[in-house]
């Protein structure tokens, strides 16, 4: 009765405090991520296995995964010991980081408060199956097991970390297979090397019922979603509630570090699309989790000065007097207002600034701003600056060049993604059957760990499988222009290959969806379906319909309105990157600018109430040609 439907789900819940000793005892937590997902790949695949990673090892977020999802077994990957006062795990602090123990009971506990409790426990830590023979205490494992849960996998001595991983692999892979629970261990114990040390005899099964299966007969199997999560948007930022994928070891070594001040000021570089929009975002959802009454501005290209303003000034009015308020109007210009805004907010409230996809404000070649990015540079030194200390995080391709700013930012580089987190990454989308995990991590290496092309990938090998060998070669042979700069080269290159994905894809889109993106391009916030509505002249066939179309093949990010709750659709900055070089004809753009500023005109005017909607329309109406409507709202605004 206690088990679950198929396929079999796994929870993998790694800790491993900071405070350890990173050359004795800190666990290969990455390895054992790809070792586990390179094992159950084709089961993934096929729908049989469901393996889910938590973000870190502390005792909240496993109650929480617990809470929110019935799993056949929980992997608990950390160190174990026998303290004076019985076994114990090496759990993380849910705020510091460090070492924090948790005995049977606690870890109990939180299987008990489970949605549904899971029926096996795999307990990959040294001394867990150990008992202390000169107390008479009972091992973790032992405790687990007397307490309630069906099986439970404990290790009878110190472990090897490479063994404990093969075990794990095996064992899983068995599971999914459908083994019985003693098959299953019994073919995982054959699959380690028969080495010295014994590493086969270490694992112990303490068992109810040994021979259990690990799926319901009796309930229908249930289907794996592989629907994407939609975001959250801050800001001009769309970002991850949840499901936030890998990177532990840059989270490890600069997350508390920013957060605790040392690092105020992040700047994450990296090839596109390895995450570093997903680790800014990542870094803001705990941010706002340790602060919740912390301000989290986010902005992305153009980097809109006035709608910077206009955020900054709505914080302000909600702390500020009346007297403050009046003064602000005192301001000789532009960046001493943005000044002054600073001094109002920051001594009151904790904030945090995002800059994403910085590199559109700076030179290809010498990394440094742009001379219509002045403004910009002004309003970051001032940040940075700032006597009263604030977070920002900034995301580009590569360093900032900047003798002002740069002494005073933390660089950090995005590496590619560990082949564990882009299995991991990958297994939310469709694969044809003849893609295998080798495949996969050679399209990985093809387009450079770029995220947004294996998503683009994933959608045009479903619809031509055949293709992976015709592209592999493509993608292979692709060559930089002779009078490239060296310092452009690999983002030349970057976005060769990134074209050819995408041409391929955007080729079988309808001629009116093609046109839809490209209008789509022409707008920097997020729509929702009225704006696209707006834009959408076939009323034989539902803009909807087109929306999912080019939300499914990764064209446009899809997220939920902050206000009203609703879905919202963004062209995201690479796509309009692709699409520079294939704009609309003026005359159309003129249309969709003027189509554009209308939605924008009836939202500030009849729902929202948001200046920065008017902002924005008055910013189409321009484009569009229509001056005197632009100046009419802007006249309209300067009476409010």
């Amino acid at each position: 009765p206690y088990l679950p439907a198929a396929p079999s789900r796994t929870l993998l819940f790694i800790a491993s405090p900071e405070d350890l000793d990173p050359e004795k005892a800190r666990l290969d937590f990455e390895n054992e991520e790809n070792h586990l997902f390179e094992q159950l790949d084709e089961a993934i695949s096929r729908g049989d296995a469901v393996v889910d990673v938590a973000e870190d090892g502390t005792l909240p977020t496993l109650k929480s995964w617990l809470q929110r999802h019935s799993y056949h077994v929980v992997h608990c990957s950390m160190h174990g010991q026998l303290s004076d006062g019985g076994p114990v795990l090496s759990f993380e602090h849910e705020r510091t980081g460090l070492h924090q123990p948790v005995t049977p009971e606690q870890l109990q506990q939180a299987l008990h408060a489970a949605v549904q409790p899971p029926p096996c426990v795999m307990l990959s830590a040294c001394q867990t199956a150990l008992t202390d023979t000169s107390a008479a205490i009972p091992s973790f494992a032992q405790q687990l097991s007397a307490s309630g849960t069906p099986c439970v996998i404990g290790m009878r001595r110190s472990v090897a970390d490479t063994a404990a991983t093969h075990f794990a692999g095996a064992l899983y892979k068995n599971m999914a297979a459908g083994f019985a629970l003693d098959r299953a261990m019994a073919e995982a114990r054959r699959a380690l090397p028969n080495e010295a040390t014994l590493q086969w005899s270490i694992p112990v099964l303490y068992a109810r019922r040994p021979r259990t299966r690990w799926h319901d007969s009796d309930k229908p199997k249930t289907e794996v979603s592989r629907s994407r999560r939609e975001d959250v948007q801050i800001g001009d930022l769309l970002v991850k509630r949840d499901g936030f994928i890998g990177r532990r070891a840059f989270r490890r070594r600069h997350f508390r570090r920013w957060l605790q001040g040392q690092d105020p000021h992040l700047f994450v570089h990296g090839m596109g699309g390895v995450g570093k929009s997903a680790i800014a975002g990542h870094f803001a959802m705990k941010f706002l989790h340790e602060q919740p009454e912390a301000r989290i501005f986010a902005f992305t290209p153009p980097f809109d000065l006035l709608a910077m303003e206009n955020a900054l000034h709505d914080a302000v009015a909600a702390v500020a007097s009346a007297a403050e308020l009046e003064k602000l109007q005192l301001a000789p210009g532009a960046e001493t207002r943005f000044r002054w805004l600073l001094d109002l907010l920051l001594p009151r409230q904790a904030c945090l600034f995002i800059f994403d996809n910085f590199e559109d404000a700076l030179d290809l070649d010498s990394r440094q701003f742009l001379p219509q990015f002045a403004g910009l540079q002004a309003r970051l030194l001032a940040l940075l600056n700032h006597r009263q200390r604030c977070h920002t995080l900034l995301t580009c391709r590569d360093p900032l060049e900047d003798r002002d700013a740069g002494p005073r930012l933390r660089f950090a580089e995005l590496t590619d993604a560990t082949m564990g987190d882009i299995l991991r990454f990958m297994r939310d989308y469709d694969w044809p059957a003849a893609i295998a995990a080798g495949d996969k991590r050679q399209i990985y290496r093809h387009l450079g760990g770029n995220f947004r092309s294996i998503e683009w990938a994933s959608s045009l090998l479903c619809k031509s499988p055949a293709e992976w060998k015709k592209l592999a070669k493509e993608l292979q042979q692709v060559k930089v222009p002779p009078k490239t700069s060296k310092a452009a080269v690999a983002t030349v290159r970057e976005l060769m290959r990134q074209n050819l994905i995408f041409n391929q894809l955007y080729q079988r889109l309808s001629e009116a969806e093609q046109t839809l993106l490209r209008q789509l391009c022409l707008e920097s916030r997020p729509l929702m379906i009225d704006g696209a509505r707006a834009l959408w002249p076939h009323n034989e066939t539902p803009v909807g319909t087109a929306l999912a179309t080019l939300s499914q093949y990764s064209l446009l990010d899809r997220g939920r309105s902050p206000v009203h709750g609703l879905p919202t659709y963004l062209a995201p900055p690479l796509v309009q990157e692709l699409l520079a070089d294939q704009p609309l004809p003026p005359p159309q753009q003129k249309v969709a600018h003027a189509s554009l500023a209308r939605h924008w005109q009836f939202m500030g005017e009849h729902l929202t109430r948001l200046i920065s909607d008017d902002l924005a329309a008055i910013e189409h109406f321009e484009a569009a040609g229509l001056q005197g409507e632009a100046d009419a709202l802007t006249e309209n605004l300067g009476h409010l």
